[in-house]
């Protein structure tokens, strides 16, 4: 008797760590599968942000060109008004030249007008 309880005990051992043996292959697959998830995730991740940065990139190419677009308008226009105020400021010292030579004229004219009617 005590001879097959204790084969009959060798043989629970056996089973129970057969057991153990199965469930601990159960969880080393279970740890391979969400190892091989998570790098998975992760090398998706990787990929976007990669995306998102080549995104970025190409907007600012495009805003730097675009910058440079407008100071060169606003330069042009700055050398178009500087032109403009040039031409302004030389018409007007015509202008008060013309004026001034008109007054004098006209200050001689009343002189001369007086002089005659005394």
């Amino acid at each position: 008797k005590k001879e097959g309880r204790e084969g009959g005990e060798e043989r629970e051992r056996k089973k129970r760590k057969k057991v153990r043996k199965n469930e601990r292959k159960r969880k080393e697959k279970r740890k391979k599968k969400e190892r091989k998830r998570n790098r998975k995730r992760k090398e998706e991740k990787e990929r976007e942000l990669e995306e998102k940065h080549r995104e970025a990139q190409l907007a600012a190419q495009h805003l730097e060109l675009h910058l440079k677009q407008k100071e060169q308008m606003y330069e042009e226009r700055l050398k178009v008004l500087d032109n403009q105020m040039k031409k302004d400021l030389a018409d007007k010292d015509t202008l008060e030249n013309m004026l001034r030579k008109h007054e004098e004229e006209t200050h001689e004219k009343c002189k001369i007008l007086a002089e005659q009617k005394a």
